[in-house]
């Protein structure tokens, strides 16, 4: 009798601690994946100003880990690019070419893979769900385009989190709803 008593009480403790870490894994895997969209951004940033040309980043929306982000420096015909390509040579690859001899593509992309409990989802009216940032200071080029904000939730929708990057080129995250790491939105 004691040992059933000793199981029951175990399997309680057990049912509530579950529960507990399964949110924590949630929030954890959201904060993933927003931080890994932040250093994407800021990236692309840097990156234009260094090798001097415009750098492109372009969002693919999806669910349960359907979607991803690329890098793509800008070329006269193109300005997005399409993440779920491998090859960096390919026509429409989320790459930039390194400023070596001789010239080297290299992929830069970040896939919902990795994180499978997140959704992420271009806000507004963004323009080819793309921010180009200028070869001059790293400000979003803004001739003809919408800037707009990223936003990225768990399955649960209570959990949301958005990067906003404004017009100087800054990129911020913060809480939309539920709690995490971040401020909250204004």
């Amino acid at each position: 009798m004691e040992l059933l008593i000793a199981i029951a009480v175990l399997s309680i403790l057990l049912s509530i601690g579950v529960g507990s870490y399964s949110s924590l894994f949630k929030r954890n895997e959201l904060r993933g994946a927003s931080e890994s969209l932040y250093s994407l951004l800021t990236y692309a940033k840097s990156e234009s100003i260094k090798s001097n040309t415009n750098i492109a980043v372009s969002f693919t929306d999806g669910n349960n880990g359907e979607w991803c982000a690329g890098v793509r420096t800008v070329t006269v015909a193109k300005n997005t690019c399409d993440c779920t390509l491998t090859d960096p040579d390919a026509t429409d690859a989320c790459s930039i070419t390194a400023n070596t001899t001789p010239p080297v593509k290299r992929l830069v992309v970040i896939n919902g893979d990795e994180f499978k409990k997140v959704n992420l989802k271009a806000l507004g009216s963004m323009t080819d769900k793309t921010i180009i940032f200028d070869n001059v200071r790293g400000m979003p080029v803004q001739t003809s385009r919408t800037l707009g904000h990223i936003e990225i939730e768990t399955l649960d929708p209570n959990n949301k989190v958005r990067i906003k990057t404004n017009v100087m080129g800054n990129v911020s995250t913060c809480t939309v709803t539920g709690s995490s790491d971040y401020s909250a939105c204004s």
